[in-house]
């Protein structure tokens, strides 16, 4: 796509098209200094996404990044965090540039009845934090009685945390493929009863290419989506396998998120031990979320949750 693209042509456009560059989440924000004189924007190294991003964009998207720092101190548990998530969202996009990573920031988050310390860094994390905390996306999992919990697509464990704080008792197999996320991972939930995981569950064990992205961890995927990513060899296992070498009988509920793969691991969604199934589903090769919904029905009732173009939140429960 080229040209020149103005705050209200991507705001707006990304309302309607999912066709669209996503310009709130996905996109590699820092203006370059080689200033487009004749166009009057800042070149950009957001490829391939957008291949120019005006100075009145980048702005935009930071005071979106400032809005939902204040709106995010409503689920931290002290003065001190609440001012910790400030200063995340005021910096969040110059930390989606490599160049300028910084260490993650270190604070207390309030999910549920719970209060837990954890690590966040990027603005992906931010946007992460905003579904699973303030549109808390997995509430309709609270009362389903689990005493043993999947996370498939764990990233650095905000769903884990917010799944044990409505299931204090369960223990949670947090699975992530990510080998950069997984220390932190590791570090979210330490003391808890979470066993981690580090692998890309799909159709098959073995070892499997996963590409990943500093810039966007919405990015990682077992499919080569974008030139941001970078290839890395994973461990990888079955759903079946999974259960099995972690003696699990009986799953009372999975958590799904796994960029695309869903539609790897379906056979193994069927298994009769998982007994319900929170989640996201995208549509992938001409497939829409619709197709796989009546594939899972075969054998659970299936609830749509939200649906958006090319996507879906459902939740699936055992007949």
């Amino acid at each position: 796509m080229g040209g020149v693209l103005t705050v209200e042509d991507c705001l707006l456009q990304e309302e309607k098209d999912t066709s669209f560059p996503n310009c709130g989440r996905g996109l590699y924000l820092i203006p370059s200094r080689s200033l487009r004189k004749d166009r009057g924007s800042y070149a950009t190294d957001v490829r391939p996404m957008l291949p120019c991003l005006t100075y009145r964009l980048w702005i935009a998207l930071w005071f979106r990044y400032v809005k939902l720092g204040w709106e995010l101190r409503s689920l931290v548990a002290d003065h001190s965090s609440a001012l910790k998530m400030l200063y995340l969202g005021a910096t969040t996009l110059f930390r989606s540039n490599p160049r300028m990573m910084k260490r993650p920031v270190q604070l207390s988050l309030q999910l549920g009845s719970a209060s837990y310390r954890v690590a966040l860094k990027t603005r992906t994390e931010l946007d992460v934090l905003q579904e699973v905390g303030l549109e808390d996306e997995y509430r309709r999992a609270d009362e389903i009685p689990a005493t043993t919990i999947v996370d498939l697509g764990a990233s650095i464990g905000l769903a884990t945390l917010r799944l044990l704080s409505s299931h204090p008792e369960a223990h949670v197999v947090a699975v992530e493929a990510d080998p950069v996320l997984i220390p932190r991972l590791r570090a979210n939930v330490a003391g808890l009863p979470v066993t981690v995981i580090h692998a890309a569950v799909g159709s098959s064990g073995g070892e499997r290419q996963f590409f990943r992205s500093d810039i966007d961890s919405w990015g990682n995927s077992l499919e080569h989506t974008s030139e941001t990513q970078t290839a890395v060899t994973v461990p990888a296992i079955s759903l079946g396998d999974l259960l099995d070498t972690n003696n699990l009988d009986r799953v009372d509920l999975l958590k799904l998120d796994v960029e695309g793969a869903e539609w790897e691991i379906l056979d193994g969604l069927l298994d009769p031990r998982i007994k319900a199934v929170i989640g996201e589903i995208h549509g992938r090769d001409g497939k829409a979320p619709e197709a796989f919904f009546e594939l899972l029905s075969r054998s659970m009732s299936v609830e749509t949750i939200s649906v958006d173009p090319g996507q879906a939140t459902f939740l699936a429960l055992r007949n």
